[in-house]
């Protein structure tokens, strides 16, 4: 980021601004693979870049759901039946369905 910072790159998320192919040449300088975070299949056991966000749904559930998608299976919506995903506990949060039977 301090090289494409001294290089001039600047609002490279605007499309207009973006220039693919000086962030590939940045990278080969710097010996960054792109594909390696980008396209790669990631074990379940490897620290993810979100995993010390809090945010509720548990990690055994984020994995079972991916699981669940490679052999196509679906979760039910929240709002036809709780999946125990853990939202519901976070920051004493409330089910969609509980909720319903609330009302």
């Amino acid at each position: 980021m301090e090289l494409a910072l001294e290089r001039g790159f600047h609002f490279d998320g605007w499309g207009e601004c973006f220039d693919l192919d000086k962030w590939l040449e940045l990278f080969r300088e710097c010996g960054i693979s792109p594909e390696f975070y980008a396209n790669r299949r990631r074990s379940f056991d490897e620290v993810l870049p979100w995993d010390h966000i809090d945010y509720g749904v548990t990690k055994e559930f984020l994995i079972n759901e991916c699981k669940k998608a490679y052999s196509n299976q679906t979760t039910f919506n929240c709002r036809e039946k709780c999946s125990n995903c853990g939202a519901a506990k976070w920051k004493g949060g409330v089910c969609v369905e509980k909720r319903k039977n609330m009302v």
